[in-house]
């Protein structure tokens, strides 16, 4: 976990508050080592970089992990037009701002990636690098289907890697996740990474497996403490409704995420600073192989890792992911990228 007393608020230029965790491991004026801004995913809050941060706290980064929009203790607006990522990223840049932080390495996990992949596209100047964990670069999608991208994904594969986005999006979804919370958590979470390939890929297996409230035990990087702690956190000022408005963007027409990408130029999907990919061999639904062949197309300045774990390799595998991240960082600090100011 976090450390409480790191938990700090602000509020961004457009009126939301922004709860976040700030760890200063030296003078960053002065020091040669970039700040880690540490972005998390869908159902996580910045507490889930407590089991990495430690690692990266030892080797004297200062770091910055800010719960996201709709989620732990940021605001949760219910519009959904609030959730796209220029504006997550802005508000982002917003809280570095106040900080007065300017050389930044961020990292990214889970939709954190994507966010972290639209940082990279719209505010590339302010950052020495890019890491992205279980889910590599996004590229910008400005013509974006979603059930169009459901046909093309089983047509390369032989089934669908997404259909679990078409549950969350819709209308009651929060409602049934709160009402089968532990089933939800159960196949979030999986004791068995497989469970998301027959369960959580096709379209309507998320809803069935709540509906039956099927169940499976705790992974082995979970305990019971760990569980309640996601309970509370996901039940705090809101409930989940809020944070289903990530998946909202993906999914009607217009596709406001497709819009939102009609923002970005194409001049700026390539990424030229240097990135990291950390692949999850376990992970039936961001599959690495996958993140290898869109990193290897857009970013050509990469190092990658496969490391054996499920999804969630925050958890389970922290030590394995900070050591790789650290001896990446460490070529940045012989090899400094010229940041500009914006």
């Amino acid at each position: 976990m976090m450390n409480d007393s790191l938990s700090k608020t602000t509020t961004t230029k457009r009126g939301l508050k922004y709860r976040y965790y700030y760890s200063h491991s030296q003078d960053i004026s002065a020091s040669p080592k970039p700040v880690l801004l540490l972005v998390h995913g869908y159902g996580s809050t910045a507490q889930d970089w407590g089991r990495i941060a430690k690692f990266f706290v030892q080797n004297q980064y200062s770091i910055i992990a800010p719960d996201l929009l709709g989620l732990g203790g940021t605001d949760k607006p219910l519009d959904v037009a609030q959730y796209v990522l220029s504006k997550i990223c802005q508000d982002i840049m917003d809280i570095l701002d106040v900080e007065q932080i300017k050389k930044v390495v961020a990292i990214g996990h889970d939709w954190g990636s994507k966010v972290v992949s639209r940082l990279a596209n719209f505010h590339s100047a302010r950052f020495e690098a890019f890491a992205f964990l279980a889910v590599s670069y996004v590229v910008p999608t400005p013509n974006f289907e979603y059930y169009k991208h459901l046909e093309d994904t089983k047509a390369a594969l032989g089934y669908v890697l997404h259909g679990y986005w078409e549950f969350l999006a819709e209308e009651g979804a929060a409602e049934i996740l709160e009402e089968h919370w532990d089933s939800s958590y159960s196949l979030g979470y999986p004791h068995d990474p497989k469970l998301w390939s027959t369960h959580l890929a096709p379209v309507g297996g998320y809803k069935e497996w709540l509906l039956n409230d099927n169940q499976a035990p705790l992974p082995s990087y979970l305990t019971e403490e760990d569980k309640e702690r996601h309970r509370k956190i996901t039940f705090e000022n809101g409930g989940m409704k809020p944070g289903l408005n990530w998946y909202k963007t993906l999914i009607g027409s217009p596709c406001l995420s497709a819009e939102d990408d009609k923002l970005i130029s194409p001049d700026s999907y390539n990424i030229s600073k240097p990135t990291f990919f950390g692949g999850a061999e376990k992970d039936f639904v961001c599959l690495p192989a996958h993140g290898q062949y869109v990193m290897n197309q857009y970013c050509k300045n990469y190092v990658s890792k496969t490391f054996d774990a499920d999804h969630w390799l925050l958890l389970s595998h922290p030590e394995e992911v900070a050591t790789a991240l650290i001896a990446w960082l460490k070529t940045l600090e012989t090899n400094p990228v010229l940041v500009q100011e914006e």
